[in-house]
């Protein structure tokens, strides 16, 4: 029996945009590339050819008009508590479904979250290329990853007596290897996450033993959390005006 979701499953995007960054505040509505930072994911996921809609979810009045000016839909505001520096991103998406279901009878079988400092790289494409993967797979999520620059191997951690040891204990010391007999490590961008709602609902993750990865480059993985982050995505765009 083909347990495979149908074509035309409903995929519910959700961007997230919180107001009171610490690491560069206001970062979401900040110029990069002549529109807010906020417009990328806004752009890329417009275009997309699979979502079923977008919703953004923000706790800013600021940000949510401007993203209805991008037009994307946000109709209500973040409670405060799901959008503290200390907030996890699961009580958010909840309560978009929740707002969804009791206001517009709208339940999504797939969400796909994308948040909105972390993929202004992000393209269309990598957004329909992650849906058509969980479809064909019939995973529970997918997530995309890049390959790590930095090896845990050469890793350490500092210990009480201020010394640094092996951050993955056993490990073979790092001075006697080469970096092309080390294992490929990949961590996990924020560019695209993927996921059957009711695994997300019940199990507040994205990760499980159905779960695949979807891969991009590690010069697009720019998570914008910093100035410096923000002047370099700037100085990407320019270069690319450039060529």
């Amino acid at each position: 029996m083909n347990t495979k979701p149908p074509i035309n499953a409903k995929i519910l995007g959700i961007i997230i945009a919180r107001g009171g960054s610490k690491g560069l505040p206001g970062k979401h509505l900040m110029d990069l590339g002549g529109k807010p930072v906020l417009a990328y994911s806004i752009d890329a996921a417009s275009a997309s050819k699979r979502l079923d809609r977008t919703i953004l979810s923000t706790d800013d009045q600021e940000i949510r008009q401007a993203a209805i000016n991008l037009g994307v839909a946000a109709p209500f505001l973040r409670p405060a508590e799901f959008a503290t520096d200390k907030s996890i991103v699961f009580p958010t998406i909840r309560h978009t479904l929740k707002w969804l279901e009791e206001n517009e009878n709208y339940r999504p079988e797939y969400i796909l979250l994308l948040q909105a400092a972390s993929g202004v790289f992000r393209t269309a494409d990598d957004i329909d290329s992650c849906i058509d993967l969980i479809l064909e797979k019939n995973a529970d999520s997918v997530v995309t990853y890049t390959k790590s620059k930095q090896h845990p191997f050469w890793m350490k951690k500092l210990v009480d007596d201020g010394r640094l040891e092996e951050y993955i204990p056993g490990a073979e010391n790092p001075a006697n290897l080469q970096r092309q007999w080390l294992p490929e490590v990949y961590y996990p961008t924020g560019f695209v996450y993927v996921a059957k709602t009711t695994m997300v609902e019940q199990q507040d993750s994205f990760y499980s033993n159905k779960s695949y990865p979807y891969f991009i480059e590690q010069e697009r993985a720019i998570d914008i959390d910093s100035l410096n982050d923000l002047l370099l995505a700037r100085l990407i765009i320019e270069s690319k005006r450039n060529i």
